[in-house]
């Protein structure tokens, strides 16, 4: 057990007492923030216990008080996602961490998202809201800390220029990949395909802040997913050209816009990250021989399962004499039925049950995802990225006050209308975030299973989107 005084030992108890929701990793976090001092969770584990205070150490799945409920609105934790998406909390605390030297941005931007997702669902703030309350429950704050904040907010009453999200609502056409030996691929901004010379078309523009946290995401992972190759019969030119340069490894990957670059990830050590490239079998006919038998096996991914095989394949194109070697995965709904969708990828896993689990947690409808884009291309929408989303915005914004944060949930609804489905579907998006939903999570990801059937579309595009609440990923399931 570690030495330490009894004052703190005092202090331990206290705390332990009143939070006891908390589990023992939480808890000395909130010691570390409120009283500066940092003691381990087995030391706070030790002393609960010998005060008689049953606390096991370890996480604690918080979001668990919503397990297998319906809840109405669910739509505000999307709103809250889509604003997180451009990380307008994270650049907001870190302007009001000026005003409360004593909180950590961290602290302060968990507050933020609770006043937001007040905001979305109408709730008064200093009301007794048993959602409000369910949600500081849920994020470990009580009711006294949380209103202590938000009387300190208004008694600063902090005065903030919007444009402090100027950078957040800047956009990027794609990414650059540069390989050691000197070739260069494009990708667009969704990550969606293969471009020649780069991505002009604003259909596949993004953020800048959820390009570069996709982007991060992929690197941690070590993998590098692309949804698919929109050509016909063969692989597309650039897309062949990648699979047989990423072998060479990645020296660098610029965030661009237009000729611009906006951000350059470096590698020390050349990179070669499992690449996973999508494709529609009934239109890539050709190019791609199989020379060992399809077995397929069950995998599961976090909305569905798939029977998925692993063959190797020799992968030519019309245009380029040259042939490789990858992983061909094809990909069936049942047992019996034909392949749906193909994956080629470099890795071959030893672990059936990871096949192409990377693939999905970034596209986990592939097929829904690609006739969803080859719809949108097809009917040629004379779509322009909006760029006045400041305006929707007070020019100086005060945070104390509830009707400033009501502007920025009307921003991430303008932002979801227009950047996830380019302004289209206004009155079908509006029913859709109005209605209850299941919540279900896991260590990694929260899931929203709705009551009522919706349009498959929109739960596509909210997955492809990759939305996160807090740490954990959103998936929204599709009606069976």
């Amino acid at each position: 057990m570690a030495r330490i005084s009894e004052s703190t030992r005092r202090i331990i108890v206290k705390e332990g007492r009143r939070r006891p929701y908390l589990g023992c990793r939480k808890l000395a976090q909130y010691l570390k923030e409120k009283y500066g001092f940092a003691v381990s969770k087995t030391t706070v584990h030790s002393y609960l216990n010998s005060a008689g205070i049953k606390n096991k150490p370890g996480r604690r799945k918080s979001i668990s008080i919503y397990q297998k409920k319906y809840f109405s609105h669910a739509g505000a934790l999307i709103l809250e996602a889509a604003a997180q998406r451009i990380k307008l909390f994270s650049s907001l605390s870190r302007r009001l961490a000026v005003y409360f030297p004593q909180f950590l941005p961290s602290k302060i931007e968990k507050y933020l998202r609770i006043i937001f997702y007040s905001c979305a669902l109408k709730l008064k703030i200093e009301g007794k809201s048993r959602l409000l309350l369910l949600r500081l429950r849920r994020e470990g704050i009580t009711r006294g800390e949380f209103f202590s904040f938000y009387r300190r907010l208004a008694e600063q009453n902090p005065l903030i220029d919007r444009n402090f999200l100027s950078d957040n609502l800047k956009l990027t056409s794609g990414i650059r990949i540069v390989f050691s030996n000197g070739a260069v691929s494009y990708v667009d901004a969704c990550f969606n395909t293969f471009w020649r010379y780069g991505c002009h078309n604003e259909l596949f523009y993004d953020f800048y802040p959820a390009v570069l946290a996709k982007l991060k995401n992929m690197v941690s992972l070590g993998v590098l997913s692309i949804l698919a190759t929109h050509s016909f019969n063969f692989l597309s030119p650039a897309a062949f050209q990648f699979i047989k340069n990423i072998t060479a490894g990645i020296k660098e990957i610029q965030v661009v816009f237009g000729h611009s670059i906006l951000e350059t990830i470096f590698f020390n050590k050349l990179w070669r990250p499992a690449f996973y490239l999508g494709y529609y079998p009934k239109r890539i006919a050709r190019g791609i021989l199989t020379f060992s038998k399809a077995h397929f096996y069950k995998i599961n991914t976090h909305l569905t399962h798939y029977f998925i095989s692993q063959p190797k394949a020799v992968i030519t194109q019309q245009k380029i004499e040259e042939e490789v070697i990858a992983v061909n995965s094809l990909v069936k709904e049942r047992k019996g039925s034909l392949p749906f969708w193909g994956v080629i990828t470099n890795r071959q896993e030893k672990k059936r049950n990871q096949a192409c689990r990377n693939y999905f947690w970034f596209y986990p409808y592939p097929q829904e995802s690609f006739f969803r884009q080859m719809d949108v291309l097809e009917r040629k929408i004379n779509y322009n990225f909006k760029k006045d989303y400041l305006l929707l915005l007070p020019k100086y914004i005060r945070v104390s006050r509830q009707e400033d944060f009501f502007s920025f949930v009307k921003l991430a609804q303008e932002i979801i209308l227009y950047s996830f489905f380019y302004g289209e579907h206004k009155e079908l998006l509006s029913r859709f975030l109005a209605q209850e939903a299941e919540i279900t999570a896991s260590k990694e990801a929260v899931y929203l299973r709705f009551k009522q059937d919706f349009e498959p579309f929109l739960g596509v595009s909210f997955n492809d989107k990759l939305l996160y609440l807090g740490r954990r990923r959103l998936f929204i399931q599709l009606p069976e």
